[in-house]
């Protein structure tokens, strides 16, 4: 997880063009840079952390994944806004990614677990319901990054997206 949570974070936070911090999920890419009197991003990027996971939101299970997101995002200087847990229900994480994008108060959001084959594991299917752009390529880049560790990462169903200039990675 750490390496694709960092792949992720890596290739989301990348600086496109020399030193533009412009994520390139922006469809307007505003003024152009001899005009801007601030920056379009802030000097830290800001996260939110939705831990998907039945048996840790019923305090069943210490959940582990979200700290280690944490970390892996504040390690490359994104500022982490909260770290939430909630269960495998198809409906509550589709209504949280909405009311987090409806917030103008970060710039990512990272969701752990619910992507495997199991028949509770729907966060892609939540996410592509609020997403109003799908990446790919990234998704992919992840895995790939991924099956270097362990062979098992190409099963990861996880998307990634943008909504309301906020994109939303599953890892």
């Amino acid at each position: 997880t750490a390496t694709r949570v960092s792949f992720a974070v890596a290739a989301v936070g990348a600086c496109p063009r020399g030193g533009d911090r412009r994520l390139f999920v922006f469809d307007d890419p505003g003024p152009p840079r001899s005009q801007r009197t601030k920056p379009l991003m802030p000097s830290s990027l800001r996260a939110r952390i939705l831990v998907l996971s039945d048996a840790a939101s019923r305090g069943e299970r210490e959940d582990r994944s979200g700290p280690a997101v944490q970390a892996v995002l504040e390690g490359q200087s994104w500022s982490v806004l909260s770290r939430e847990i909630l269960p495998d229900e198809y409906e509550l994480i589709r209504a949280r990614l909405e009311a987090l994008t409806d917030v103008d108060d970060c710039e990512g959001i990272f969701t752990t677990g619910g992507t495997g084959l199991g028949p509770r594991d729907v966060t892609p299917e939540a996410t592509r319901a609020v997403i109003e752009r799908d990446v790919p390529g990234l998704a992919e880049l992840m895995r790939a990054e991924g099956i270097k560790k362990t062979r098992t990462a190409a099963l990861s169903r996880g998307i990634v997206g943008v909504c309301k200039r906020k994109v939303i990675v599953n890892l």
